[in-house]
């Protein structure tokens, strides 16, 4: 939780950053998770999937989205601090899926 960051700058100042999840499937079988709610941040960008073939880039996940994990991966997802925008050629889970 990057809002939680307990102590200040050198300068006083709070800290704030990202906030990040982290999803663990260690079981033999794919799993789905569910996002949390738009209260916790709109949309959740992939930095890392270790069951992607190839690069992560640009991929984004809606807030209550359900998140199909294959069996012994990980996946970490960060809510950027600011609102995104998503980025001329990004794209977003559910059109990789159509």
């Amino acid at each position: 939780n990057g809002q939680a960051l307990p102590g200040p700058d050198s300068r006083g100042r709070r800290i704030t950053d990202d906030d990040f999840l982290l999803l663990f499937n260690a079981g033999s079988e794919d799993h789905t998770f569910q996002l949390p709610g738009k209260e916790f941040g709109h949309r959740w960008c992939v930095e890392i999937d270790t069951a992607a073939e190839g690069t992560v880039d640009d991929v984004w996940h809606d807030a209550d989205e359900k998140v199909l994990m294959q069996a012994r991966s990980l996946m970490l997802l960060r809510r950027p601090l600011d609102p995104p925008t998503v980025p001329a050629g990004a794209t977003s889970a559910a059109a990789l899926r159509a």
